[in-house]
């Protein structure tokens, strides 16, 4: 492959009711299992930082940044109306002094070839949230997770989805 993307987000987006896990739209099913936390409207906010090793530039991050969009829309995002959502991008490769002179060669992959990178960045998207959303807290202060059993399933629900995908 290319290299490795990953996706780091904090997430304050939608209603319960909009999430999606793999496609299926599990949003309704948990706020009739469960309470959820009201909210005064269905927007918020979201920051997402992809960071890679593959070699891009500023212009190429940028595109790629834009791709976190898209895995938070899969997951029921709609960045309502108040979204303030903010991506970024940044690769770990390419790197110089400040005090480098004169002219520099550097390795940077074509633009023809970032369809599997923005892929990626859309994917690690997805999975940040599907992982955030299963993954029970870890102290008190935090927001109450699932229980165990719905996230149980939705895990599943997950693993079916990313099992018919594959065919």
């Amino acid at each position: 492959g290319l290299g490795t993307v990953g996706v780091l987000l904090l997430c304050n987006f939608g209603g319960a009711r909009l999430l999606r896990i793999g496609g299926v739209p599990v949003g309704e099913t948990l706020v009739a299992e469960r309470d959820t936390a009201p909210t005064l409207d269905d927007g918020g906010s979201c920051i997402g930082i992809v960071l890679t090793d593959i070699p891009l530039d500023a212009r190429q991050c940028e595109r790629v940044a834009r791709r976190v969009g898209l895995g938070l829309a899969r997951m029921g995002s709609v960045a309502h109306h108040g979204s303030g959502d903010i991506f970024l991008a940044a690769s770990t490769q390419n790197r110089r002094t400040r005090s480098e002179q004169g002219f520099l060669d550097i390795r940077l992959v074509a633009d023809m070839m970032l369809d599997p990178i923005f892929a990626a960045a859309v994917d690690a998207t997805e999975e940040a949230v599907t992982l955030g959303a299963l993954t029970p807290p870890r102290e008190a202060a935090l927001a109450r997770g699932l229980s165990l059993e719905i996230s149980v399933v939705l895990f599943l629900v997950y693993l079916l989805s990313l099992l018919f995908s594959l065919r």
